[in-house]
């Protein structure tokens, strides 16, 4: 449950990464047009928020599953060798570097709809 909760994360984080270059992307193809760049900021915010909540849903679930798996093998009676639950990678969990790559995405579009925000009031002034 928790690996497959975790590949399904990977894949989709994927798909996640190819959506934000594409408003990467549009956004710096818009030069002078700031209208058009507060939406695309609008745009990035809503789908880093959307994601980064995703990201901290998945690693509430993991632990929690995480914590039913030890309970079961305490009241099994598993012995050490054979726990599963003792099979923590080293490192950096998945899940904490995500939310930390999405944070840092989160506070760039807020930065860019500062600025595209700031250059429109400019403009219309």
């Amino acid at each position: 449950m928790i690996r497959n909760q975790e590949t399904y994360l990977s894949t989709t984080s994927g798909l996640y990464a190819v959506a934000a270059a594409v408003l990467v992307f549009s956004f710096f193809q818009q030069e002078d047009h700031f209208l058009a760049r507060t939406a695309i900021a609008l745009a990035g915010l809503l789908l880093g928020g959307t994601w980064y909540l995703i990201v901290a849903r998945t690693s509430v679930c993991t632990a929690h599953w995480k914590m039913k798996v030890l309970a079961l093998e305490s009241d099994l009676g598993v012995p050490q060798t054979f726990r599963i639950s003792d099979e923590t990678p080293k490192g950096m969990p998945k899940q904490k570097i995500l939310q930390m790559a999405t944070a840092a995405l989160l506070i760039y579009w807020a930065v860019c709809l500062v600025y595209a925000a700031a250059n429109l009031i400019a403009e219309m002034l």
